[in-house]
């Protein structure tokens, strides 16, 4: 693909990308690494396409599918500052706690306490002071249990990177740059049962802090500020906290894999390979400020794109209607 796109460009020198034997790739040159470059945004926008009337286009190759389990983590009152604080141990140091749920009295991690609250702010200590959205009904006292979860799951490797920054299993284990694109939809393991995307049509009562099982569930936005570290993004949010230990299965539709070697070949079916290339050398005409040029390969991809699509086949199960495409 490297050649090809090299050979449509016009072989301009600053892309050559052989070193000593013409025809050979060598990905050490600045030529060959620019290419790449280029195809590989090309690949990323082709599976991330839809056509003019707003269809999506989906490739079956890039559905992918991941296990998680939510777990609650037992922590004990060590003061409680004021009427609506409590200082925890057995907590992360900076960590960020907002948007989890403090369940104050719960016996161990599979019972519900007498109180459940929203946490709005922690702090940076050893252990965290973590001020709630209302007021205590009866204040915490020390040495008193405490369940800390949330009902909200980001992707991120960073738990398994660093282990000691974070909680066990304490967000879905997908990279959310290089592999997370979509939520398509959740079955809850446990229970036997699909569950569903939330729509605006349906009653949502967010007031309800106990832990239940999930009938709905939303996309991940992404709070104020950002998220407290790189790696972290992505994800879904439950109507309701699922209960401890429960399995669910996410099925989303993943990025496309990078391309890093002159051999290696997008897993999509041959009629939308072309289609990469094409939109790399639109990207190189650019850069050389062939507007006109780049123009006309624009709507010829787009042209491309609606009639390789029609060997696809409309997909109804999800929430939003697409256009998928499979392998012959």
């Amino acid at each position: 693909m490297i050649i090809e796109t090299f050979e449509m460009l016009g072989e301009s020198t600053d892309l050559t990308p052989y070193s000593s034997t013409y025809g050979t790739v060598d990905l050490t040159t600045a030529g060959a690494q620019k290419i790449l470059k280029w195809l590989n945004r090309s690949y990323r926008k082709l599976c991330s396409s839809q056509l003019a009337d707003g269809t999506l286009i989906r490739f079956r190759s890039l559905e992918r599918r991941v296990f998680f389990i939510p777990t609650v983590v037992q922590a004990t009152v060590v003061a409680a500052p004021a009427t609506n604080q409590v200082q925890l141990s057995g907590l992360i140091q900076n960590h960020g706690y907002a948007n989890w749920i403090v369940d104050i009295g719960a016996a161990d991690v599979n019972s519900q306490g007498a109180e459940q609250h929203l946490v709005i702010a922690s702090d940076g200590s050893a252990n965290p002071i973590l001020t709630i959205a209302d007021t205590w009904a009866t204040t915490p006292t020390v040495g008193q249990l405490v369940n800390v979860y949330k009902k909200w799951f980001a992707c991120s490797l960073n738990a398994v990177n660093s282990p000691a920054s974070y909680h066990t299993n304490e967000f879905i284990p997908v990279d959310p740059k290089e592999d997370f694109g979509s939520a398509l939809w959740l079955y809850d393991v446990r229970m036997m049962k699909d569950i569903r995307r939330y729509d605006e049509r349906t009653p949502l009562y967010k007031q309800v802090l106990t832990q239940l099982f999930p009938a709905m569930f939303w996309d991940l936005e992404t709070p104020r500020g950002g998220w407290p570290a790189a790696g972290i993004g992505g994800g879904i949010e439950f109507d309701v906290a699922p209960s401890n230990g429960y399995a669910y299965e996410l099925h989303y539709y993943g990025q496309a894999e990078a391309l890093t070697s002159a051999s290696q070949i997008p897993v999509v079916p041959d009629q939308f390979t072309e289609m990469v290339m094409k939109w790399a050398v639109k990207i190189g005409m650019l850069r050389d400020r062939e507007f006109d040029a780049a123009y006309a390969l624009r709507k010829e991809f787009e042209a491309d794109l609606q009639t390789a699509a029609q060997e696809g086949i409309f997909r109804f199960e999800y929430d939003f209607a697409g256009l998928y495409v499979a392998e012959d």
